[in-house]
């Protein structure tokens, strides 16, 4: 039998703290664009006031932009709280 508890807490010490800093990093990227895509749909939604169709669009946009927004910031929340946590 090998002792393995050498090689996991250098991986740990290494290779962990890269992936978790990528992980954080990345989904507060797209939670920053996210809500970016939703102020610009918001704005798009204010200066169509006379046009139903840009109205229309503007509105599926902020859905969509809303659910991602809720989804990303959610993936941060969790990647940062376990992750903090757990290591």
């Amino acid at each position: 039998m090998t002792n393995t508890s050498g090689i996991k807490s250098a991986i740990d010490a290494t290779v962990m703290g890269n992936v978790r800093d990528v992980a954080m990093t990345i989904t507060a990227i797209c939670s920053i664009i996210c809500l970016v895509a939703f102020l610009i749909s918001v704005t798009k939604l204010a200066a169509s006031a006379g046009n139903p169709i840009a109205r229309q669009r503007a509105l599926a946009g902020i859905l969509f932009s809303g659910v991602a927004l809720a989804l990303f910031g959610g993936a941060w929340v969790v990647v940062s709280f376990f992750w903090n946590f757990l290591g």
